[in-house]
């Protein structure tokens, strides 16, 4: 594995042009894959309402699609022979509508942040492509030692009881308990900056993804690049993503872990050094970027071919509506 982190060349994807189309938010992984494309010297052409092929300049090499918030954006015109690649960062519980938007956007490839084991659902090939550390947001200056929070996560539903995140209310509810609120931080409703602060001060994060699709989260390489120790749910796949070594997986006593954890600060950052070290050395949106050029490069996009559409009456009256789940 890589120890040193990546450095890549300014401007060594110059003679690209992709057509980037998402909706953008503070939250959408898209804007870090973005701001990577942009450090990489691509001519970036966003579509964040729909993307019309006969507007599409002759010179794009490809279109990327990122899934985001909904309604998803609406696609006019026959594809010239443009390749076409869809990067989903969701699991189970969006699978009938990705299924669809791979059809509404004729891609050619498909990303996958995480769930790899859903692969075989896409009618097309399949490529695995994770999230990253985004150098532009995340911060590690703080020494571990001195980090004023003991613990903590951002994330949604956190004081809201049952549900979905049942499981992480009740581990707010343990490690507040045994560590006290004034040493932890676990928050919603806030910006990207204003939680890669809240990291920056954070000795240990949780990583807790629901019990919907067990997602691999943008999480998980967010408090290794902010120099925290993971503490994560034991979720299929992330020892492809982290090494071993560098994270912890969650015990039934959460709350006695962290405690043991935060007694033994010279181990804790010594190790929280080595697994950013080697993150940065991996898994950066600049990586994502590299990885996503290669995709390209081997897609043969047939010209003027729309994609094939086998629906059933029933799915040709929803098929507008892709946002309609689990149907």
């Amino acid at each position: 594995a890589n120890t040193e982190p990546y450095d890549p060349e300014p401007g060594r994807y110059k003679h690209l042009r992709i057509a980037l189309c998402y909706r953008k938010t503070d939250t959408n992984p898209g804007k870090y894959l973005e701001a990577a494309m942009v450090r990489s010297g691509m001519k970036v052409d966003l579509h964040t309402e729909e993307i019309d092929w006969r507007k599409v300049p002759a010179d794009t090499a490809a279109v990327v699609f990122v899934e985001g918030p909904y309604p998803a954006l609406e696609v006019k015109g026959l594809n010239p022979g443009i390749p076409v690649v869809y990067w989903t960062h969701h699991g189970e519980h969006h699978i009938p509508t990705n299924l669809r938007l791979v059809e509404r956007y004729g891609a050619h490839a498909v990303l996958l942040a995480h769930s790899w084991h859903l692969a075989h659902r896409f009618p097309v090939p399949v490529h695995r492509f994770t999230f990253g550390i985004a150098p532009e947001l995340v911060n590690a200056s703080v020494p571990w030692a001195e980090r004023k929070y003991e613990a903590s996560m951002v994330g949604g539903q956190l004081r809201r009881k049952g549900g979905t995140y049942a499981r992480r209310q009740q581990l707010v509810d343990a490690l507040e308990t045994a560590l006290g609120e004034n040493n932890t931080a676990f928050v919603s409703d806030v910006t990207a900056q204003e939680m890669a602060d809240i990291y920056a001060e954070a000795k240990v994060i949780i990583n807790e993804g629901g019990t919907r699709h067990y997602p691999i989260t943008m999480r998980v390489l967010e408090a290794i690049g902010s120099g925290a120790i993971l503490v994560t749910d034991d979720l299929a796949g992330t020892d492809m993503v982290v090494d071993r070594d560098h994270y912890f997986v969650m015990e039934d006593d959460v709350a006695a872990q962290v405690k043991r954890l935060l007694a033994d600060p010279e181990r804790m950052t010594a190790l929280t050094a080595e697994a950013r070290q080697a993150a940065l050395g991996l898994h950066t949106y600049d990586h994502n970027v590299d990885d996503l050029v290669e995709v390209i490069k081997g897609i043969e996009a047939p010209v003027g071919v729309e994609p094939v559409r086998v629906l059933s009456p029933i799915a040709k009256l929803v098929d507008e509506d892709v946002e309609v789940q689990r149907l």
